[in-house]
């Protein structure tokens, strides 16, 4: 019940941050922005990790709502900045299709790892990593990404 109750928490902050990050988009772009998209999600997962009393719930679900709000508006026009408009359609579907795939592998993975005696605990710190990880990939591919939107901007 306690959990449910802070539902809105995350409602909120997805709205809230979504907005924010259209105007963030315009402003200076998605590829800029993609470097920070997973910290929000990574601090979540610390989070779980580490806070276990019910006040802990609505931060957790505070950034989650903040990385699930960037993530479409930046992701969606992150496509169109690297790879133009002439496919778009068949890009954002290819990306939908891997993130439900992902989407459907996570749970077997984490049921897998709890099952061989991996707590979820220690599993978060793991999913944190991962987003660390990827924000750097990301921070790492700045000057690619720049030098494919100012090609794809020559050819517009």
């Amino acid at each position: 019940m306690v959990f449910t109750a802070f539902f809105p928490f995350l409602s909120v902050t997805t709205t809230a941050s979504s907005l924010f990050a259209g105007f963030l988009v315009d402003t200076y772009g998605a590829w800029r922005l993609m470097p920070i998209v997973l910290l929000p999600l990574a601090v979540a997962c610390i989070m779980v990790g580490t806070l276990q009393p019910q006040w802990a719930i609505p931060l957790i679900f505070v950034s989650f709502g903040l990385t699930h709000g960037l993530m479409n508006p930046i992701v969606g026009s992150l496509w169109v900045e690297v790879y133009g408009t002439d496919h778009v359609g068949a890009i954002r579907a290819l990306a939908i299709a891997a993130l439900v795939a992902a989407s459907a592998l996570g749970p077997g993975i984490a049921g897998f790892l709890i099952d061989v005696g991996v707590e979820l605990d220690l599993q978060a710190f793991g999913y944190a990593a991962y987003c660390v990880g990827g924000a750097l990939i990301f921070l790492l591919l700045q000057q690619c990404f720049g030098e494919r939107v100012t090609a794809v901007t020559v050819l517009l």
